[in-house]
């Protein structure tokens, strides 16, 4: 793990990196609020992050002199952020989410979704996991669909299948 500072006398400090995430050069890795970045993560070439937002209510100052507010910034596990997007401060990215190049990410992104844009929105959901007996799979929509044709066809409840044996017995069959 490597952990980050944003100032030298703070080493260690509000930039936390899981193990094995990957940026691409000329990223600006802005840490003041806080930026937690999930293993297995790979960024883009351009990156940039921005976990604070200065104030600008009170017209009679300026806003350099107003101060910022801090919410930090969350990215979850396994994700894949093409090169130039930019993410802002309170931004929270689910676990197994991509997000397209060149966007800006203004609000939190569930888990398992391509998000794109500016500024970026849900494009599609692209895993979908299903919990078999506490181990969890991971689908593409295609296999998804087999997998709800196959609950029609023995009339069971896809939205409950966990510790089904017929369903557990499918899933095996597609990983191996």
């Amino acid at each position: 793990q490597v952990i980050i500072s944003t100032t030298f006398g703070n080493l260690g400090q509000f930039i936390t990196l899981g193990n094995h995430v990957a940026i691409g050069e000329f990223s600006y890795v802005g840490g003041a609020g806080g930026l937690e970045i999930g293993e297995n993560t790979i960024i883009g070439q351009y990156f940039s992050s921005h976990p604070e937002n200065h104030n600008f209510i009170d017209k009679s100052l300026l806003i350099r002199l107003q101060g910022v507010n801090r919410q930090g910034i969350k990215i979850g596990k396994n994700c894949w952020l093409g090169s130039k997007v930019t993410i802002l401060d309170g931004v929270i990215i689910g676990d197994n989410c991509v997000v397209a190049a060149g966007s800006v990410v203004t609000n939190s992104v569930p888990d398992n979704m391509l998000v794109g844009g500016v500024p970026a929105r849900i494009i599609r959901k692209i895993f979908y996991t299903i919990s078999v007996n506490n181990i969890h799979y991971y689908f593409n929509e295609e296999t998804i669909g087999k997998l709800e044709e196959l609950c029609k066809l023995y009339n069971i409840d896809f939205s409950a299948i966990d510790n089904n044996a017929i369903i557990e017995s499918f899933i095996h069959r597609v990983y191996e």
